[in-house]
């Protein structure tokens, strides 16, 4: 499931914003151990194998249930107790860069090459701007799903920022293979509003603006860069309306999510979609305790 734009995951909070919070750190009070997912014609089946040391996350694994010779994973790497950086299976890495208790870089990369680089910019103690860097000549030929924009967004979030880029990545006409995407975020107490993408493409001037509701219960993926207040949302998005721009063409759609939660935690998530109701996905969550 983790297939939204380059360095990404997210997910649950105890203690409300503090200035004591370190970014980076990720200790939730419930750890994921397996996530599975159903739809209308596929069975349940197993999608994320999480392992931990103690407090640490230190690996994610992701069967492939056609093949297994394809199955992926993720090995976490850890400068004290700030994640440092994230080794993925394909030979990619993540890697993050602080300031102080502020993420101000990330960039995934291979071997010499810089496939995304990350700008983060704060205000007020908050992600306001995100400036993604990508070279496309390079970038179309690496897993989607380790993208790090699914450690900055909740992953139904980044799922909509990433099917942008995977349009982006399969056109051959671009002729710029460096490309500068901008990303704006408006908040409401401890999470995103608003979240506005934008970016120069061949066809012209190009925005995605993106609205979010959320329920009160505490999401499990918010949690790999702060401490207390775990990643960008602190509770689990309801609702995300969608509205891309492109020259003069609006395209707006959404997508519902209703969670089932224990211990205020999520444990079943249904998703479905505003272009055909008849398409749902189930994802199921289990931790440790």
């Amino acid at each position: 499931m983790r297939k939204i734009s380059v360095i990404v995951l997210t997910l649950i909070m105890i203690i409300s914003f503090s200035s004591c919070e370190k970014e980076g750190i990720y200790n939730p009070k419930r750890k994921i151990s397996k996530i599975y997912v159903e739809a209308k014609t596929i069975e349940k089946y197993l999608v994320e194998e999480w392992s931990w040391d103690d407090n640490k996350l230190v690996k994610i694994e992701f069967p492939n249930r056609v093949n297994p010779e394809d199955d992926s994973y993720q090995l976490f790497e850890y400068d004290g107790n700030l994640i440092s950086t994230v080794t993925n299976s394909d030979g990619t890495k993540i890697i993050f860069t602080y300031s102080g208790k502020e993420l101000t870089n990330v960039k995934y990369t291979f071997g010499d090459e810089i496939l995304e680089d990350y700008e983060i910019i704060h205000s007020k103690n908050k992600i306001s701007k995100i400036i993604i860097t990508r070279n496309y000549d390079y970038l179309r030929n690496y897993d989607i799903k380790f993208s790090p924009l699914y450690f900055l967004f909740p992953r139904h979030i980044a799922d909509v920022m990433q099917n942008k880029r995977m349009e982006d990545s399969s056109l051959k006409s671009i002729s710029e293979f460096s490309k500068v995407t901008t990303i704006t975020l408006t908040w409401d107490g401890n999470n995103p509003q608003k979240i506005t993408e934008e970016s120069m493409e061949y066809f012209g001037q190009y925005f995605l603006y993106l609205e979010f509701n959320y329920d009160k219960n505490y999401s499990p993926f918010s949690g790999f860069f702060l401490d207390e207040f775990y990643g960008l949302s602190k509770n689990n998005c309801t609702y995300i309306k969608s509205t891309n721009s492109a020259n003069e063409n609006v395209f707006e759609t959404y997508n519902e999510y209703t969670f089932t939660s224990g211990s205020k935690f999520p444990i079943e998530c249904y998703q479905h979609y505003s272009m055909n109701n008849s398409i749902y996905i189930r994802t199921f969550y289990e931790y440790l305790d």
